[in-house]
């Protein structure tokens, strides 16, 4: 039996996106200068489109546990199968390609905005590549704080600092919604505590590719999930999912000044 469930329309969202990180990518490659209180760094960064991607994964998965049972073996096998095989074909293709990027780095401009940390990036990839590439293997290099190895969630493939995250929501999410269905009381308290250390955690670990560092995303998702599967939401308690939505508005505009 098959379990993946698709949804066309955010095929099309997820397609757009890609062009939007694209695009953010060009802008800054090519010299840009985005001051972060402009709308235009809104608009041409690639932020809000990574952070996109995280709301669509949180609000699918969980689409996806309300309307099937599915089995935790058959559900992680098929997000490894989906992840894995292009993951590491890239992987190995990036690592192969290092000393060309250091080289080109070196030699771009050194005034163009994040010339110089993706250098930084590259050399401590070459420097110290084992150590990098064995947590990249297993896309756990978001596990590990910066103290402990230094740049590891950007460094070998930066963009994979993103799917290391997704992957862990994608691991956790199955028990998750075990919470749900037995006591939604401890659901609440596990979103409402996830959004309460996320700045302790993100500092701990000095990136964003750690899920309890960077769960509010993927929390909207799910309880925009939540209001959409109307045959699941008429069995919440209304007073438990507005005081939880309460909180994570006010959370959401807390961190954003």
């Amino acid at each position: 039996m098959e379990f993946f469930m698709r949804f066309i329309g955010l095929d099309g969202l997820r397609g757009l996106m890609c062009l939007w990180v694209v695009v953010g990518h060009t802008v800054t490659m090519a010299g840009f200068n985005l001051n972060e209180s402009q709308l235009s760094t809104k608009l041409l960064g690639q932020g809000l489109a990574v952070e996109l991607f995280f709301i669509i994964s949180g609000f699918v998965i969980t689409l996806m546990f309300m309307n099937k049972n599915l089995p935790f073996k058959k559900y992680l096998s098929q997000r490894i199968l989906r992840i894995f095989p292009v993951y590491l074909l890239f992987l190995l293709i990036t690592a192969a390609m290092l000393p060309i990027a250091l080289y080109v780095l070196q030699n771009f401009p050194v005034e163009i905005e994040k010339t110089a940390s993706r250098l930084a990036f590259t050399e401590v990839s070459i420097n110290d590549f084992v150590k990098h590439f064995i947590p990249h293997l297993l896309m756990a290099h978001g596990l590990i704080p910066n103290a402990i190895l230094d740049k590891t969630a950007y460094t070998i493939m930066g963009q994979a600092w993103s799917l290391t995250l997704q992957f862990q929501f994608f691991i956790i999410a199955p028990f998750l919604f075990v919470c749900f269905r037995k006591n939604q009381v401890i659901f609440y308290a596990l979103i409402l505590m996830a959004l309460c250390v996320e700045p302790v955690f993100k500092a701990t670990m000095g990136h964003g590719s750690f899920i309890l560092a960077n769960s509010k995303m993927f929390i909207v998702g799910i309880l925009s999930a939540i209001l959409l599967n109307h045959k699941v939401s008429a069995k919440i308690s209304h007073k438990n999912f507005a005081i939880a939505l309460f909180f994570c508005l006010l959370y959401c505009f807390s961190i954003n000044g």
